[in-house]
């Protein structure tokens, strides 16, 4: 988010956050900020800021040099120990442990198609449908420990390898034609595609491969979205249809949703509003509406043992029924994992910087359904307002520490001229709360006199 008050401009959207994630070990870097984080309290213990958060770069290849060593195992290697390991370890009865291998991408079989014009991409592996076996049972950590940050202690490399040019519009994989490009991520491209044989349209995730050689760190971030979405079954989660892995890519088919990011639409909807000649107010029917579905999918996450961790404006997809109702989905799973119920405290620092809750800005162990939590006050406010909370401003020379202070305060100004009802207010006043403890639940939510 940019504020320019020298020359009037109502502060906007950011351009869309860049996830980031944090090992534990990393060393504290001192700096000149420190001293924004001496805040006085009587019942908080405010540590001083974390280091710098890395967000994923891509790098050239006269920058980083990359070595390929002959004897380095390939994925398919990887993932075929994986798959003997957890048939090893599983519980389940033999006669289902196919269906319940929460391996996201299978051993190498024989070659399913076989292009013969050059349009068609030739298919190593595929788990080819995983609708028919959603169970939303999920397994419990110690049954599967992949579904948790089972890289915490790996070492974080962002260094990625050269991208290798895409060329898959209008190719064939397996049963879907690649129609034109959704949109691109830091290690990602997005696919829109054609069902050749059932129909309807997907859209398909590809990660090349060389991406994931030399980044552990990412190869777990599939393997783990893959593997939660798989058990996933809910019309507020967009639904996970089938992997499938080419010589150069790992694919992952999602549901389509037809519609934008809910940023795309915060940014839509308070255009006119924000102009000083428009006297129109926000629709907090709708806001309304759209905030109890995302709350509804959250508690739904969190009583299955899963806290998000991203959730965030650009992490959810809005679209039209058939009877013009405006509805939202959940998406992009790269950071949940499963909890211990008993022992819900969690350590990895991870998620997107407007939207970090102080517990993690402060590096202790923090309650992931209490941050998720956090993460939806951020996205309410952004639906009442059009903008975020918490910002800061480079061209103004702030740092990245100066927004972890504003969000340790957890202070919440609200613009002079806005039209929001007291009751909205007090909703994600009782959710930006600085301590955990005192933070609202969301199963109270219901109680509050604007939910009524």
């Amino acid at each position: 988010m940019t504020i320019s008050p020298s020359n009037g401009n109502i502060p906007t959207l950011s351009q869309p956050s860049v996830r980031l994630s944090i090992p534990e070990s990393l060393p504290e870097i001192q700096s000149k900020n420190n001293a924004f984080f001496n805040i006085p309290t009587t019942t908080y213990s405010i540590r001083p800021p974390p280091p710098p958060m890395i967000q994923l770069k891509t790098y050239n290849q006269e920058h980083i040099p990359i070595e390929h060593h002959n004897s380095y195992p390939t994925f398919t290697d990887r993932i075929r120990c994986l798959v003997l390991a957890n048939r090893k370890s599983s519980v389940v009865a033999p006669e289902k442990i196919e269906e319940k291998t929460i391996i996201p991408f299978p051993a190498p079989t024989q070659r399913l198609l076989t292009p013969q014009d050059g349009s068609a991409i030739p298919v190593i592996s595929l788990s080819p449908n995983y609708s028919t076996n959603k169970t939303n049972i999920i397994p419990l950590l110690s049954e599967a420990p992949m579904l948790g940050d089972d890289d915490e202690n790996l070492e974080y490399k962002f260094f990625m390898a050269p991208p290798v040019e895409d060329n898959l519009i209008g190719k064939y994989v397996w049963k879907y034609r690649i129609i034109h490009s959704l949109g691109e991520g830091a290690f990602s491209k997005v696919y829109l595609a054609d069902n050749l044989e059932q129909g309807g349209q997907f859209a398909v995730k590809t990660i090349q491969k060389e991406r994931i050689k030399e980044n552990k760190r990412l190869k777990s971030i599939i393997e783990r979205e893959v593997g939660i979405l798989k058990f996933l079954d809910h019309d507020r989660i967009v639904q996970l249809e089938a992997t499938m892995e080419t010589e150069q890519h790992l694919c992952i088919v999602l549901e389509y949703v037809q519609g934008e990011e809910l940023f795309d639409f915060v940014q839509h909807m308070h255009s006119d509003i924000h102009e000083e000649a428009t006297k129109a107010s926000i629709d907090e029917q709708l806001i309304k509406r759209l905030t109890l579905e995302l709350v509804q999918v959250v508690s739904w996450l969190h009583n299955h043992n899963i806290v998000h961790r991203d959730l965030k404006l650009e992490n959810i997809l809005v679209y039209y029924d058939n009877r013009g109702e405006l509805h939202l989905k959940l998406t992009d799973f790269g950071l949940a994992r499963v909890f211990d119920p008993k022992q819900p405290i969690l350590t990895t620092r991870c998620g997107s910087e407007e939207y970090t809750s102080p517990e993690i800005i402060q590096s202790i162990g923090y309650d992931g359904r209490l941050t998720d939590t956090w993460s939806v006050g951020i996205i309410l406010y952004a639906l009442l307002v059009g903008y975020l909370p918490f910002s800061y401003s480079s061209r103004r020379g702030e740092r990245v520490s100066h927004l972890y202070h504003r969000i340790v305060l957890a202070k919440v100004n609200w613009p002079h001229t806005d039209k929001i009802s007291e009751e909205a207010k007090e909703v994600v006043e009782r959710i930006l709360v600085r301590e955990p403890d005192k933070r609202i639940r969301l199963d109270q939510l219901d109680a509050l006199l604007w939910f009524q």
